[in-house]
């Protein structure tokens, strides 16, 4: 899904429907449709993109219609027909208006019947500076360290100094109480009032709401018990208290927005440290920052990958799960539906009306910047997507501070607390509703606040009702990691339509608008996988339920819906053919992982009609190919939605055909059914994982220790780079991580290929490069592939990377693409965002679910790592040395196919300790356990001297495996208890 082929006008933004016949007058006419074609172009000249840098593309024209829709029109509602008239009649490339319902149009035909210039998909990039400083060898020291605006070092410290006051009685009517202190000092508070640091935002009298009805073991205070509002700002961090008399209820939520008086953005400054910074990230073979951080340390930190890019720009998702609409709020607090315009030009606020927005921050205050000197957006701590942004101009000494939170089910879709803070601005908060047909009206704080506690309730109950719910511990220097998770789970509750999979939000990604695109694999692949792997069981079962109900054709082939029209044996096919064994090896999953045969049986037909449309594929291959061909048997289709009108023998089929086809038959033997089926699919996939190999063993390429496999196997041309055009660009974005994904590769295959991408330009700061910028959504098959071949830096580099240069610091969300460029406070999003005119591309801020994620199933896989091939299980292969520590940390009710895995481990100066509950039941084979040990207080290299267990009924016994960080454990059953402990010299 590398290009959607949307076009971002100055403004409108415009989507691929159908041409017009003729060419237009700027009035309404009757659309008409006509075919696309596209032309290969000679390399362009440079074109100048501002700030001195330079751009040449190669690109392929695209000759189409193209129609476009207009932007709200500042209140928050479509506009009107002669609104957008008047928006065409100002802007020269709008050919015309046309309607839909009440719905008004903008359009530009991009035919060459009509005479208009067509518009461009980019096959390679080349970036460079106007007047380049002299090229100087690359800096030996590290770039400046950034702090970690959004999780201080100070805050544990902070954290321990906070008292927070008890209420003695409060009086709702007069919106005032006494509180008391731990050292016992009593006093008075009313609403507005700042006590000891602490700000009184009032008292409401609680009652829970019907809409939010929900089970949930979150406290609740009495019906109609008073509850006292406090909040207490940090520098960097703040707290917000809800607490009843005598403190029988307490919520207290983290803040990300602290004092936002002064309140100053960290700053880049990487072309300072080095004037050829990003020429040397957009043009060198190598990836120096990789190379520069492993060559410092083997475990790299979210601290070490932090210094070398600027961070993504936040925005922050609210809304309910179950929800059909989600909304998003932007860097400055500006809240639009995240079906529409979301993009935010934070370098150009005056530019930022874009979208449907339903909520303005200026129109409420009384000192309005232009622009801010520090914009920051988060979410507030927790299972819940609740918004807080600070905003602050240090030359006009004002700024305002801003949570908004969704509550969809209510009769009010948006409810906003909004304060003004600086120069003669009292910092008192005003409470406002925002929605799509009234504009903004003002509610009062007791209703805000009385629907907040219930909106954090029903939010919450999604993430904490499940039984089997998987947990972790870091240590708190690392808290931030955690956040992340969390708020990729919840993130994508708020983005889910219901039960629809949704693939992300603004106008380039929110799936039931843009080519109805809800039915992607790629989608609920992420989904399942993540949600089942972190034992939230119902869940995952619940959103793959309904994709194989709702998605699965009767004769077993994927409803692609009106993506693209590529046809492939039996019908259409707009992705990639490698979807039917991951979406196979994503059912096989959730049915193993949960043991839940009822849901199996439940959804049983659409599962064997794909693995049958799976074997008729394989054995038309086998029919219509040369038996005397290297070729023989292997699938020739599409593998990938933006190619799939070039179909070929591409490696990433063969591989998940066998890998869907070989666990389909293990789910058919598990469920006692469809034997002469199991035992076709294992056959065929056996076969095919021969011929497979035949084929790579005649086309691959060793290249200076490296190992170039072509991903279409009639063609073993090397890549000269990772960027050397289509086939280059997307076998980095998609073909390798998912043929690495599948482990059909032997060892020193998967090995040889990783350092292929790696060596040749696949990487930027160990993430995957695509073309002149990042893009990391389908690569949870590099990590895989990383952990299963024990490159263990390699691993820590791109989760810390991921984190820190990919996700965005303080809403934690992340998108398809993401630029390179950018220094100071935050990176362009994609650089041709400067390009209206030149290019068919991406445009919004969107949130992307697998890119999302990726995070919490990286995080996962560092604790427990199952790779579902044999049957080998890793505790903790890939936590870093610095987590083994008295603290230490912890993983509970991890699900595997052996059954749950619950251990700790900590640490002190001679000896390192791992604690282990296993808990499967009905497993008939036990996997072959694996511990890994590392001490903080040791050199990162240090291998133990000795080893011993101990466990309840002696169901474990250990091989210690000399010179070595792991011990190997053999245990009787899978209900078992013991603890290991190695001793260093």
């Amino acid at each position: 899904m590398a290009f959607m082929n949307n076009w971002l006008l100055a403004t409108c933004v415009v989507a691929l429907l159908s041409c017009v016949e003729g060419y237009p007058s700027k009035d309404r006419i009757t659309l008409q449709s006509n075919a696309h074609k596209q032309e290969e172009l000679t390399p362009t000249d440079p074109v100048s993109i501002g700030n001195g840098w330079w751009v040449r593309f190669n690109a392929t024209a695209l000759y189409s219609c193209i129609i476009g829709v207009t932007p709200s029109c500042f209140v928050g509602r479509a506009c009107s027909l002669a609104e957008t008239l008047a928006y065409c009649e100002q802007f020269p490339p709008c050919q015309g208006v046309t309607t839909a319902g009440e719905t008004s149009y903008m359009y530009t035909c991009a035919s060459e019947d009509c005479g208009a210039k067509p518009t461009f998909q980019i096959n390679s990039v080349l970036y460079g500076l106007e007047n380049p400083p002299p090229v100087t060898p690359a800096p030996t020291a590290l770039p400046p360290s950034v702090e970690d605006w959004f999780f201080p070092a100070s805050e544990q410290e902070e954290m321990e100094s906070l008292d927070i006051p008890t209420p003695v009685s409060i009086n709702v009517k007069d919106q005032n109480a006494s509180i008391r202190f731990t050292n016992g000092t009593e006093t008075t508070i009313e609403t507005d009032q700042v006590v000891s640091g602490w700000r009184m935002l009032g008292a409401f009298n609680y009652q829970p709401l019907g809409e939010f009805n929900v089970l949930s073991r979150d406290p609740e205070p009495s019906v109609g018990a008073p509850v006292l509002v406090l909040m207490y700002g940090f520098k960097e961090w703040g707290m917000l208290v809800y607490r009843s008399v005598n403190a029988t209820y307490t919520l207290s939520l983290r803040k990300p927005v602290g004092t936002v008086e002064g309140m100053v953005q960290p700053q880049y400054n990487l072309t300072g440290y080095d004037p050829n910074y990003f020429s040397r990230l957009a043009n060198l073979d190598e990836d120096f920052i990789a190379d520069q951080v492993l060559n410092a340390t083997s475990e790299p930190s979210f601290a070490d990958m932090k210094r070398y890019l600027p961070p993504a720009v936040d925005n922050t998702v609210i809304s309910l799960p179950s929800e059909q609409t989600a909304w998003n709020v932007g860097p400055t607090g500006r809240i639009r539906i995240a079906n529409s315009i979301i993009m935010e030009a934070y370098w150009d606020l005056p530019m930022s009306g874009f979208g449907n927005v339903v909520f303005f921050p200026e129109m409420h205050l009384n000192n309005p910047q232009p622009s801010y000197s520090a914009m920051k957006n988060g979410r507030i701590h927790g299972p819940i997507q609740i918004a807080n942004v600070g905003v602050w101009n240090a030359t006009a000494n004002s700024g305002y501070e801003v949570i908004a939170l969704a509550p969809t089910r209510g009769s009010l879709p948006v409810v906003v607390a909004l304060r003004e803070v600086g120069g003669s601005q009292s910092g008192a908060f005003s409470y406002y509703a925002g929605n799509t047909t009234q504009g903004t009206i003002q509610v009062d704080g007791a209703q805000f606040h009385n629907l907040l506690l219930n909106y954090h309730r029903a939010a919450s109950a999604n993430l904490t009702m499940e039984e089997r719910k998987c947990s972790i511990s870091v240590p708190y220097a690392d808290r931030r990691q955690q956040h992340m998770v969390e708020g990729a789970f919840s993130s994508y509750m708020a983005v889910a339509r219901g039960l629809h999979p949704n693939y992300g939000t603004g106008f380039d990604y929110w799936s039931p608008t843009v080519d109805f695109g809800e039915s992607l694999p790629l989608t609920i692949i992420a989904v399942a996988d993540s949600f089942v792997e972190w034992g939230m069981f119902d869940t995952a079962k619940n959103y793959l339920g309904f994709y194989y109900d709702n998605f699965i054709y009767p004769n077993g082939t994927i409803d692609m819906t009106d993506w693209k029209w590529c046809t492939f044996f039996g019908g259409q096919m707009n992705d990639g053919l490698p979807d039917y064994g991951r979406l196979v090896s994503s059912f096989v999953r959730v049915a193993m992982l949960t043991q839940d045969k009822a849901w199996v049986n439940a959804h049983l037909e659409s599962f064997v009609n794909m693995t049958t449309y799976m074997l008729a594929v394989r054995e038309n291959a086998v029919n219509t190919s040369d038996p005397d061909s290297y070729l023989y048997g292997l699938i020739f289709g599409p593998a990938e939605h933006d190619t799939c009108t070039s179909p070929d023998y591409y490696v990433s089929i063969q591989a998940w055909f066998i890998r869907g086809m070989d666990m389909a038959a293990d789910l058919f033997d598990w469920l006692g059914v469809q034997p002469n089926l199991a035992s076709a699919l294992r056959n065929e996939a056996d076969e095919l994982s021969g011929q497979l190999q035949t084929a790579i063993e005649e086309t691959m390429v060793w290249v200076n220790g490296t190992l170039f496999i072509p991903p279409r196997l009639d063609k073993i041309q090397p890549f000269a780079e990772m960027t050397a055009g289509v086939d280059a660009d997307y076998s980095n974005f998609r073909y390798y991580p998912e043929t690495l994904y599948s482990g059909v590769l032997s060892e020193a295959q998967s090995i040889g290929l990783q350092r292929f991408r790696e060596t040749f330009h696949g990487t930027v700061a160990g993430l995957t490069r695509y073309r002149e910028r990042l893009d990391n959504m389908p690569s949870a098959g590099y990590a895989y592939a990383m952990l299963a071949t024990d490159r263990i830096p390699r691993f820590l580099l791109f989760l810390n990377s991921h984190m820190a240069n990919y996700m965005s610091p303080g809403s934690n969300t992340a998108p398809e693409q993401l630029g390179i460029f950018g220094d100071s406070f935050q990176r362009l999003h994609i650089a041709q965002d400067y390009l209206f005119a030149t290019e068919s591309e991406e445009r919004d801020f969107d949130y992307c679910a697998p890119s999302v994620l990726l995070v919490a199933l990286m995080t996962r896989w560092q604790f427990v790592f199952d790779n579902w091939v044999d049957t080998e299980l890793w505790l903790g292969k890939a936590l870093p040395s610095k987590w083994y520590t008295t603290e230490g940390v912890s993983i509970t009710n991890a699900p595997t196919r052996f059954g749950a895995v619950t251990f700790d481990v900590t640490a002190n100066a001679t000896a390192t300790t791992m604690n282990v509950a296993l808990n499967g039941t009905n497993i008939n084979t036990l996997p072959t356990l694996n511990l890994r040990f590392k001490n903080s207080n040791l050199p990162s290299n240090t291998t133990y001297t000795s080893a011993s267990v101990s466990s309840a009924s002696n169901c474990a016994a250990i091989t210690p495996i000399p010179d070595s960080f792991d011990v190997q454990v053999f245990v009787k059953s899978m209900l078992c208890r013991f603890a290991v402990t190695v001793l260093y010299s």
